[in-house]
């Protein structure tokens, strides 16, 4: 729980620190968009790729604990998924209000209603695939 915890404050906290300053870049220079937008396609793909393509055998083994609250939430400063999704995200769903700080604040709040029960699921649909491919 502390690790889905971390990823679900972590990542609505990075949208909010990149949102307050991304705006200022992009509002000087909306091109960056344009250079963002497909190298964060390439990127996806390119992962979607690798987890295709990884091998299927799983070896049983001493599992070690999951990371602590602290450990994930910083991680999303490095995860470059959540920088995907970051920059996918405020490119995406902001410039409709007169208020930039606004929709970041809100882009945030959907991020960590609808991201808990969706990382919820997935940890826990995790587990499940991962004893029966262990068996």
């Amino acid at each position: 729980m502390p690790c889905i915890a971390g990823v679900n404050v972590g990542f609505p906290l990075m949208i909010i620190l990149v949102g307050m300053g991304l705006g200022g870049v992009l509002a000087q220079w909306p091109f960056v968009l344009d250079i963002l937008r497909p190298i964060g396609v390439v990127y996806l793909l390119w992962l979607a790729w690798n987890i295709a393509a990884a091998p299927t055998h799983v070896q049983p083994g001493t599992q070690g604990r999951p990371p602590g609250f602290v450990k994930m939430a910083l991680f999303q400063l490095v995860n470059p998924k959540a920088w995907t999704l970051v920059i996918a995200a405020l490119s995406t769903y902001t410039g409709f209000w007169g208020s930039f700080f606004a929709e970041v604040v809100v882009i945030a709040l959907f991020a960590m209603v609808f991201g808990a029960p969706c990382t919820t699921a997935w940890a826990v649909m995790g587990v499940g695939v991962s004893r029966i491919i262990s068996r």
